[in-house]
C-alpha cells in the first residue's frame, strides 16, 4: 500500500525550556514548535508543538517526586489524494491531528544523593485527547530513564 513516512524534506524547530528553584521544589517548562514544509506526494504531516510542564520535589536525599504534564498539538495532516478513504481506512497507522495530554507521576532515585546520576520511572497516563482521526493512542504508558549531568 503506498505510505509515505517522512516528509522528504527538512524540518525546522524551534524550542524553549526554563527551569527554575522554588526552596526545595523544581519547576520545568518545556515546549518545541515543529514546522514541517509542504512533503512531496502532496502529504502534509501538518506542524506540531510539543509542551511539557513538570515539578519535582525531594523526598529524601536519594528519592524525589515528580508530576508532569505533557502535550502535543498537531495542525491538520493531509494524506493526499494517493489512498481513497477505504484504502486509508486499512493503513496500520493514521495521520495524528489534534490534542493529546498525559499526566506522569513519576520517582527519581538519586544513587549518590547529587543530580549527576538519576534513573526515573514513571507511568503516563492519557488525560484527554481530541484528534481529527482514530488513533491507537496508548492509554498508559510506562517511562524509564536514565540520566547524567554532564
Amino acid at each position: 500500500m503506498p505510505t509515505q513516512l517522512g516528509t522528504g524534506e527538512a524540518e525546522y524547530k524551534a524550542e524553549l525550556g526554563i527551569t527554575k528553584f522554588f526552596n526545595d521544589l523544581r519547576l520545568d517548562a518545556h515546549t518545541m514548535y515543529t514546522y514541517r514544509q509542504k512533503a512531496t506526494n502532496d502529504y502534509d504531516f501538518g506542524n506540531e508543538l510539543v509542551y511539557n510542564l513538570s515539578i519535582v520535589k525531594p523526598l529524601t536525599n536519594t528519592l524525589n517526586f515528580g508530576i508532569e504534564y505533557n502535550g502535543k498539538y498537531n495542525s491538520k495532516t493531509d494524506m493526499g489524494s494517493d489512498t481513497n478513504p477505504q484504502l486509508r481506512a486499512m493503513l496500520p497507522f493514521k495521520a495524528f491531528s489534534g490534542t493529546a495530554g498525559y499526566i506522569t507521576p513519576q520517582i527519581h532515585y538519586v544513587p549518590f544523593g547529587k543530580p549527576k546520576i538519576h534513573f526515573d520511572f514513571g507511568v503516563s497516563i492519557l488525560t484527554h485527547y481530541n484528534l481529527s482521526e482514530a488513533q491507537p493512542l496508548e492509554k498508559t504508558r510506562f517511562v524509564i530513564r536514565m540520566g547524567y549531568l554532564f
